[in-house]
Formats: C-alpha cells, sequence, structure tokens
C-alpha cells in the first residue's frame, strides 16, 4: 500500500483544513503499512501477516483505509477480512481511484470515498502508483503503454 501515500498526504492536508475551519481537535494516528500486492500486473497477494497489521493497532479504533487504487479487488478484500477478525469499531475506506473492472465486482466492495472511476482494463502509474517500483513519482496519473510494462517487466 506504498502506493497510497501521495494520495494520504493530499487527504490528510484536508482533514487538517477541516480541523482548522471547525477549530475541533481530531485526533488520530498515522500507521503506513507494506503490502505488495502486484508483480507486473497481476495481483499476487493472499494474506496479511499479524505482525504488518497487528490487534494493537486495531481492536477498538475507528479505521481509515486510504488505497491508491481498487483495482482487482483482492488486496482490499483481504485486507477488510484481516482487519474485522481483531474487531474495530469501525473501517471506512478512501480510494483515489475505483477501477471499473469486472474482476473486482466478486467482492461486492463499495468505498466510502472515491476520487474518481476509471474504466478498469488500463494499469496506471504515477502519483504513488507504480508498476514494479517504477513511476510512482510521476506527478500526475497516466496509462503505462504496452511498451513500457515490457521494458520494466519483472523477469
Amino acid at each position: 500500500m506504498n502506493g497510497a501515500f501521495q494520495f494520504f498526504s493530499d487527504v490528510e492536508r484536508y482533514i487538517k483544513k477541516v480541523r482548522e475551519y471547525k477549530a475541533q481537535r481530531l485526533e488520530y494516528d498515522v500507521h503506513f503499512i507494506k503490502i505488495k500486492g502486484y508483480v507486473n500486473t497481476e495481483s499476487v497477494l493472499e494474506k496479511i501477516d499479524d505482525a504488518v497489521l497487528p490487534e494493537e493497532l486495531i481492536k477498538g479504533k475507528d479505521i481509515l483505509i486510504v488505497e491508491d487504487v481498487y483495482d482487482s479487488g483482492n488486496l482490499m478484500d483481504i485486507l477488510y477480512k484481516h482487519i474485522h477478525k481483531f474487531e474495530p469499531n469501525s473501517v471506512k475506506s478512501a480510494v483515489c481511484v475505483y477501477k471499473c473492472n469486472p474482476k473486482n465486482l466478486k467482492f461486492d466492495f463499495q468505498s466510502d470515498y472515491i476520487g474518481f472511476a476509471v474504466p478498469g482494463d488500463k494499469f496506471l502509474v504515477g502519483y504513488g502508483m507504480d508498476y514494479n517500483e517504477h513511476f510512482r513519482d510521476l506527478s500526475h496519473i497516466c496509462v503505462i503503454s504496452k511498451e513500457g510494462i515490457e521494458k520494466y517487466r519483472e523477469i
């Protein structure tokens, strides 16, 4: 979930603005977790280790998952199951890009907050999202070409 760092930074900036505008203290803790969901263009995640996201960070808490892209649905499905086994108070999600993808329909998932929706047949990079650790530094979101996929493919 490293790809969400840019989106999270923008979300957090707006949370701070709302907090200042309302003159209310909004306390929260931030925890980044590193989950490698893809190799090349294929979803590979099977489970989340308890050491990566332990019970003490979840039990009785209000959780906001900030994710860069909802694509295959696999990562969010596994993450929600992992979080719910530790009995959080609530779980909400904010997704920068929701891909309208037939593969993810089987999960019946709808994010609470969506930046924008795009067709699901393209692989996106930039704004924190990568292809095999490339292109994360782009300040915009774009579609990687077939030539780019081949050039940066992991063997």
